[in-house]
């Protein structure tokens, strides 16, 4: 999970919080030769659990549910009230959703790379999703087969209904668990 490529960054203009955390590495894995699925803010940024979902799940008295409750209106008071923010982004959720439910994801080729050389771009990904390779001109010569799958569309619906579902059926939403923490 990482990287912004038709999207703007979360932490500067053009950089992702997680590639920004470390370009560098970031930059080694996208040039390793694996095969690789990039979940980028482009898909990330669309699945938002609105309060009133976490609400629902919170109404079975189960303490973890309640604990999920808090923490997301801690994160929407206090962080996201300041930046207009009014739903939880569900970011690592989605990309975990992408392991083992992939087709969830519309995934599209690209050559993506990591600018780790200017300090006013550092982290920002660029994604070039042409296959450049054919009858290149040598002076593009930066320009290079797809190396990874990259993230352009995700189903939101089915994925919140999905994730929605999983935390009803894993807390025992019609059994309340009582004073278990």
């Amino acid at each position: 999970m990482g990287g912004a490529l038709r999207v703007p960054g979360n932490v500067t203009p053009e950089a992702e919080f997680n590639i920004f955390a470390d370009p560098h590495a970031a930059h080694m894995v996208f040039h390793a030769g694996w095969p690789m699925r990039l979940v980028t803010l482009d898909v990330t940024q669309k699945t938002l659990l609105e309060r009133e979902q976490v609400q629902a799940l919170a109404s079975n008295g189960n303490p973890i549910t309640w604990l999920i409750q808090q923490m997301v209106e801690n994160f929407l008071n206090t962080f996201g009230l300041p930046r207009g923010i009014t739903a939880f982004q569900m970011h690592d959720p989605l990309c975990l959703c992408a392991a083992f439910q992939p087709e969830i994801i519309t995934w599209e080729p690209a050559y993506v790379d990591v600018e780790i050389g200017s300090s006013l771009t550092l982290g920002e990904t660029v994604a070039y999703f042409s296959n450049l390779t054919e009858d290149i001109d040598p002076s593009l010569e930066h320009l290079h087969a797809p190396n990874m799958l990259t993230s352009v569309e995700v189903d939101v619906e089915r994925f919140i209904s999905m994730f929605v579902d999983r935390i009803r059926s894993t807390f025992g939403f019609d059994k309340p668990i009582e004073n278990e923490l």
